[in-house]
């Protein structure tokens, strides 16, 4: 929760808004040391003072979870600790670029401790399971159950396309633009995830679990990615029961190549080449070598696999304010 505090609150020079009063500074500290007195003047501490509290409990957590194996990935494990600390140093390289390199090691940490897989294109794309259900590539996820469950107030009423009950499905409030869909190869299994324009349901039958009716009410670009629970497109008791996801070992590949690519360019392209050839493009042939003439212009390419890799997962908002990218809507 503090990462996720410290990178939203970080306020990066911009041509928009004056941050100088600012710059810097992230949010108070709070912990079980701090009295009401204490609270009532705890100002907004460093970037430095955030992280060194906060890589501080990480390494406690490291240290705690190092022979313990939960049974469920509900709860935090060394893996998620490493993934954490991935994702701070990532951060971090963004201020110094030194800090890649720990990045880098963290990241190849939490995916060796995880012994997760990636996902596949039959459970990317699955009409049941496809981003509902925990599955082996996921390394922590927030479960849902029965008696939490209204029927609007909920992450598939809102994501999901299929979820008739919810404004995700009435009103088809998540998709694409038009620019990012062309930007995903015609032989990326990804992009079946989105409608494409003129689509026939012909076309998607085998991933949706919409009717052709009501599948010929979608516009062109929404989203197929997440499905109701169980594929229960009508019933919300149902269908709201999803697994969440919070991390998922793709990401730290993602991590991986992009902080490797800081110490070793040609290893950033041989790491995201080979990614994409063995998972995501259909029969190979992907080669970001030409589009990665420098540092700069690789991580253009990777933050757009990135970006295609986990919309909607909550997890590129980050990357691109670290690394100043606009944000078209």
């Amino acid at each position: 929760l503090y990462l996720d505090l410290a990178r939203l609150y970080d306020p990066p020079d911009n041509k928009y808004t004056d941050v100088s009063g600012v710059k810097g500074l992230t949010v108070p500290i709070v912990d079980e040391n701090t009295t009401e007195d204490m609270a009532r003047n705890n100002p907004r501490v460093t970037r430095e003072a955030m992280f060194e509290f906060s890589l501080r409990d990480l390494d406690d957590a490291e240290a705690l979870l190092a022979n313990y194996t939960s049974s469920s990935k509900t709860n935090p494990s060394l893996a998620v600790v490493y993934g954490i600390k991935a994702r701070a140093y990532l951060w971090l390289g963004g201020f110094d670029s030194s800090k890649y390199a720990d990045a880098a090691t963290y990241a190849r940490k939490a995916i060796d401790a995880s012994k997760c897989t990636i996902m596949t294109e039959a459970e990317w794309l699955n009409p049941k399971t496809g981003f509902n259900k925990a599955n082996n590539s996921w390394m922590w996820y927030l479960p849902q159950s029965t008696e939490g469950i209204a029927n609007l107030v909920n992450f598939a009423a809102w994501r999901s396309s299929e979820a008739t009950w919810g404004y995700g499905g009435k009103y088809v409030l998540e998709g694409v633009i038009r620019n990012f869909y062309n930007e995903i190869s015609d032989t990326d299994s990804r992009k079946r995830a989105f409608v494409g324009p003129d689509a026939k349901d012909a076309d998607y039958s085998d991933i949706t679990n919409l009717t052709a009716a009501q599948f010929a009410n979608l516009p062109a670009y929404a989203n197929l990615k997440f499905h109701p629970a169980e594929g229960e497109t009508a019933t919300y008791s149902v269908g709201n029961v999803t697994d969440i996801p919070m991390m998922r070992v793709e990401e730290m590949y993602f991590i991986e190549a992009e902080a490797k690519a800081h110490e070793n360019l040609g290893e950033g392209i041989r790491l995201l080449n080979e990614f994409m050839n063995n998972y995501r493009i259909v029969g190979g042939g992907y080669d970001c070598t030409n589009m990665s003439s420098s540092v700069e212009n690789f991580t253009n390419e990777l933050m757009l696999q990135k970006r295609i890799e986990f919309w909607g997962e909550g997890i590129v908002m980050f990357d691109m304010k670290r690394l100043a990218m606009s944000t078209r809507r």
